[in-house]
């Protein structure tokens, strides 16, 4: 970001609490922030949100303009909602990197904020041809993955993270390895990098940054997000948050903050600057159905836990994601099971709920069955969600099915109205890839290289056709 922008929004950020002024128009618009992060990105046709003050009432003749294809600010965006304190709308068809203006009637708002549109990178789950990729190290089950970006420069760092994970024993480990994606997005070589603090598996771990929240590390931090501290499911809270270096190392650990409750088998996720933790296992094993967000603050810390609204069953060790403003759920387990469970559960579900996020509030609205369920019951797999807003796929891979296979690729389209179409089988399968496995507890993520092309990764995992052997290999597309 220049310089003088990000002057700008500093200065805006520190004058609104003291500028707020009642009846909308009178004086200049200032903006705190856009999509509640300090370098914010999307892709054309994504939601944006505006905060700030003296927008106006009604909008009028007012708007939101974004860079256009000569660099000046200028292109009008689509608004849907617009508040003295809020807008919201969608980036529009044509923008362009650059700042991003509120013009209220007096003149742009005080307080220019620099927004990177991304690409609307493709995503075909059906036509995929799996490869493989890098192994790690060792083989390891009940891993996360994150995937961050190092810096907001189109040509900075893309990085891969695994941290944790179970060995051979089931016990928790600490280590925690990088790769990082050339421009091809074949992933690299994996790199062992600054160790937990201490052991974890079936956690969760997202990276915090400039682009995503307000946090103003130019680098970011990864988060790693409760966990089982023993093969027998012992249930941590700790939220442990790593400081990442610019070529993606991890400098250092700590933990920053612990959640509501202990959990492992849980889901995270980060949107519009909030932190929102999904569903897990608490004492005992016992599937919960809480569903926590908090905000994450300008220097990578976490404000205070809201509860949201829970699902609507208890649910562990299931597929998750999130798109285009939404939180999706695949299958689970919605009883008592450990960690390392080798087995179809009895109370495992085909379900898939999706809950949207009031973009203004960030409180989710209500969870919604989909009227499309997945073929069978399935629980410990992941599930990778991308695409163009309005053109979302979902891929499910591997995890433990009743009555059937556990290799098969399962993807479907998402429709413009955030519902989830029939699931066909995916014509390539990892299980080509390593002589026949059938894998679950893995993790897997997706990423979009320099070219702006999208992949998807699972690494590692559990291997059913052999229960005591961990999987260390990677394969991606």
């Amino acid at each position: 970001m220049k310089p003088q922008i990000r002057a700008l929004l500093t200065l805006a950020a520190f004058t609104v609490p003291l500028a707020a002024c009642p009846g909308g128009t009178q004086g200049f618009a200032f903006v705190s922030s856009v999509n509640g992060a300090y370098q914010p990105e999307g892709p054309v046709g994504s939601a944006f949100i505006v905060e700030g003050i003296q927008f106006g009432d009604v909008q009028g003749s007012s708007n939101v303009y974004f860079t256009n294809n000569l660099g000046v600010t200028a292109l009008p965006a689509p608004i849907t909602t617009w508040a003295n304190n809020f807008i919201i709308g969608t980036v529009p068809t044509g923008a362009m990197n650059g700042p991003v203006s509120v013009n209220n009637g007096n003149g742009p708002n005080i307080g220019l904020t620099f927004f990177t549109v991304t690409p609307q990178a493709p995503f075909n789950p059906t036509a995929l041809a799996w490869a493989a990729a890098s192994a790690l190290p060792v083989g390891l089950s009940g891993h996360a993955v994150a995937f961050s970006r190092i810096g907001n420069a189109t040509s900075a760092p893309r990085v891969i993270y695994v941290t944790g994970g179970a060995d051979s024993t089931g016990t928790p480990g600490t280590a925690v390895y990088y790769s990082t994606v050339p421009a091809s997005g074949a992933i690299g070589a994996w790199t062992a990098t600054t160790a937990l603090p201490t052991g974890l598996a079936f956690h969760a771990a997202v990276v915090a940054t400039s682009a995503n929240t307000a946090d103003n590390n130019q680098t970011g931090y990864l988060l790693v997000i409760g966990g089982a501290t023993s093969a027998s499911g012992t249930s941590s809270a700790a939220i442990y948050r790593g400081i990442l270096n610019t070529n993606g190392s991890v400098a250092s650990w700590s933990q920053s903050a612990s959640l509501p409750a202990a959990l492992h088998s849980l889901a995270a996720t980060i949107y519009m600057g909030h932190l929102y933790v999904v569903g897990g296992a608490g004492s005992g094993n016992t599937a919960v159905a809480t569903v926590y967000r908090a905000v994450i603050q300008p220097d990578g810390t976490l404000g205070a836990w809201t509860s949201e609204t829970s699902l609507p069953f208890r649910l562990s060790h299931f597929g998750f994601g999130q798109f285009n403003g939404r939180l999706y759920t695949f299958g689970g387990d919605s009883g008592q099971i450990t960690p390392n469970d080798s087995l179809p559960s009895a109370s495992a579900v085909t379900d898939i709920y999706s809950a949207p996020v009031d973009l203004f509030s960030r409180n989710l609205t209500t969870w919604s069955k989909s009227a499309t369920s997945l073929p069978a019951k399935r629980m410990a797999e992941t599930a990778v969600l991308a695409g163009a807003p309005g053109a979302g796929r979902i891929l499910v891979s591997g995890g433990l099915v009743t009555g059937g296979p556990t290799d098969e690729e399962l993807s479907a389209s998402i429709n413009a109205d955030g519902s989830v179409a029939a699931f066909s089988t995916a014509a390539s399968t990892i299980s080509a890839l390593c002589a026949g496995c059938s894998i679950f507890n893995h993790a897997a993520t997706g990423y979009v290289n320099t070219n702006g092309e999208f992949h998807a990764v699972v690494v590692g995992g559990d291997d059913q056709n052999a229960p005591t052997k961990k999987r260390k290999e990677s394969s991606t597309y």
